[in-house]
């Protein structure tokens, strides 16, 4: 999609006509689905920021469902798609518009922070960023304490995956997995996992190994893998797929702990408390795994009477965030073995672009959480606040088959 320097803003914004004429303001296209749709919500955005204005979003937003006579049918059959192209499109604007200035720590890269995930002894923490993309490290002093961070560095998941979704290190350190659903390595629509060598715990030293395929039909097919998980000593692999609601479990042969080429689908168990599951971990012995849900804005705790068999997994309660983060991405608690093992929580999501850190007064219980302190870390986490650089920021309005407004 290329925009143009130079173009006219005068014309009318039209949904019919515009794209009956396959060409938009700024944009101009082919009949690809993807490019098409971003395109023309793209365009619509540009629009009402250049006239004040939030008409056009609005009326591009609905004209996938209701109203327009050209495209409304074409579009039925793809709403999780257009949904998703919304949303995204959403993100943009309002990380472009929201702030210009560098965030408080850290590389100004770093964009739609996906999962979170601690050193065994607390001193670094490291944060997946989804548009770039990378991993990015930083230290932690004191330990387990995300208002004082300090950034060390980074590493580049392009040449592998493109949509990073989660992220594990294991193996005391020395492996770093990634899981996503862009990857053009990939013989499976992009669902893989990556698998790296690192020196323990420095995350600049991580260089490709292996991979391996989620999307390949039948037994252990998952469609938009978003999180990752294993068993401490790499015998058994877990991953969470958001678009059915699952976890899934992955044997991995004997004498090949940490190979995810060795792994092979054992079973599943099925989430039912959030339609959108995005991130997961486990406490320090099996018993409990703790989910992200991102329809709900919750983090939701599972026991598991049999460590880490997540067949005997049952629901026990779950903790709504939605006034810190509304679009949760990644939890992780801290699990160190000592007294205080279980007593700090840890979230981060695409809205706040931050680390939310919370005490749990009980531990492990995150009914017991107290908010501690959130730290930002993306880019655009800090809108400016003075009224004469305050930005006209569009509303982005879309309708399902069904009615749902989003």
């Amino acid at each position: 999609i290329t925009i143009s320097a130079n173009a006219d803003l005068s014309t009318t914004f039209n949904v019919d006509s515009t794209v009956s004429d396959n060409t938009m303001y700024l944009i101009f296209y082919n009949q690809d689905k993807c490019e098409r749709d971003v395109g023309y919500i793209v365009d619509a955005i540009v629009s009402d920021l250049a006239t004040n204005s939030q008409e056009a979003t609005l009326m591009a937003g609905n004209a996938y469902w209701r109203g327009a006579s050209s495209i409304s049918n074409e579009f039925i059959a793809q709403l999780p798609d257009t949904l998703s192209a919304i949303d995204y499109a959403k993100r943009l604007a309002l990380q472009i518009i929201k702030s210009d200035t560098t965030p408080p720590i850290g590389d100004p890269a770093l964009l739609e922070p996906r999962d979170i995930f601690f050193k065994s002894d607390g001193t670094s923490v490291y944060i997946l960023g989804g548009i770039g993309p990378k991993v990015y490290q930083y230290t932690c002093s004191p330990a387990w304490t995300t208002s004082g961070l300090k950034y060390v560095g980074s590493f580049d998941l392009s040449d592998r995956e493109i949509t990073p979704q989660g992220m594990y290190i294991g193996n005391n350190g020395t492996k770093l997995y990634i899981i996503g659903t862009g990857s053009s390595e990939s013989t499976a629509d992009g669902r893989i996992v990556v698998e790296y060598n690192v020196t323990a715990w420095d995350i600049t030293t991580a260089a490709y190994l292996r991979q391996k395929d989620l999307g390949i039909a039948g037994p252990g097919f998952v469609d938009n893998p978003s999180g990752i998980a294993f068993k401490p000593d790499g015998s058994v692999m877990y991953v969470l797929g958001s678009s059915d609601g699952k976890v899934y479990s992955y044997n991995i042969t004997p004498g090949s702990e940490w190979n995810v080429t060795a792994s092979t689908y054992s079973n599943s168990f099925t989430i039912t408390e959030d339609n959108l599951p995005t991130g997961m971990t486990f406490n320090g012995d099996g018993t409990r795994l703790y989910v992200t849900g991102s329809t709900n804005d919750v983090v939701m705790d599972y026991k598991l009477t049999t460590p880490y068999d997540i067949t005997t997994a049952v629901f026990m309660e779950s903790l709504n965030v939605s006034n810190r983060e509304e679009e949760i991405t990644g939890v992780q608690l801290r699990i160190d073995g000592t007294g205080n093992s279980g007593k700090k929580m840890y979230i981060i999501g695409l809205d706040s672009d931050s680390i939310i850190e919370y005490t749990l007064l009980s531990a492990f219980d995150i009914t017991s959480a107290e908010h501690t302190s959130t730290t930002p870390v993306g880019y655009y986490s800090t809108p400016y606040q003075s009224a004469e650089t305050q930005k006209f920021v569009a509303t982005i309005t879309s309708v399902d088959s069904s009615n749902n407004y989003f």
